[in-house]
């Protein structure tokens, strides 16, 4: 102790803060390393949670418009059945008045019925598309 005390003060003040330096650099670097850790752990369990929310979010919008694409094909089914419907009874409705027409055995009733005959087939033709056999 005595060696201190006959040092200039001046000296004595480096080497306690060279000391103390030298002490604390190692605590100073664990700290820094901890709170560096901590913020990796924090940004990348913030990730994880930001990821599972964006897919679960993309997930769920993707099930609305499945289910949303399932009921309008549903009801273009139903829109279909009728439209199928309605062709089938045209086409006959079509045949019964092309032979109404030719029955007449008039120039005007055979274009009538060759009118009718053509509208018919066209329905027939949709009618078997409609059935796939077209």
């Amino acid at each position: 102790m005595g060696t201190i005390l006959n040092q200039p003060w001046e000296d004595v003040a480096d080497d306690v803060t060279g000391a103390i330096e030298k002490a604390v650099q190692p605590l100073l670097k664990k700290a820094v390393d901890d709170i560096y850790g901590g913020l990796l752990d924090a940004t990348q369990d913030y990730l994880k949670d930001n990821l599972a929310f964006n897919i679960a979010s993309r997930i769920s919008t993707a099930e609305q418009e499945a289910s949303n694409c399932r009921r309008e094909i549903e009801r273009e089914r139903e829109i279909t059945a009728e439209l199928l419907s309605a062709c089938i009874h045209a086409a006959a409705q079509f045949r019964y008045y092309e032979q109404l027409h030719l029955a007449k055995g008039t120039q005007d009733g055979d274009e009538k019925a060759h009118r009718n005959h053509e509208l018919a087939t066209r329905m027939e033709a949709a009618i078997a598309k409609a059935r796939g056999a077209a």
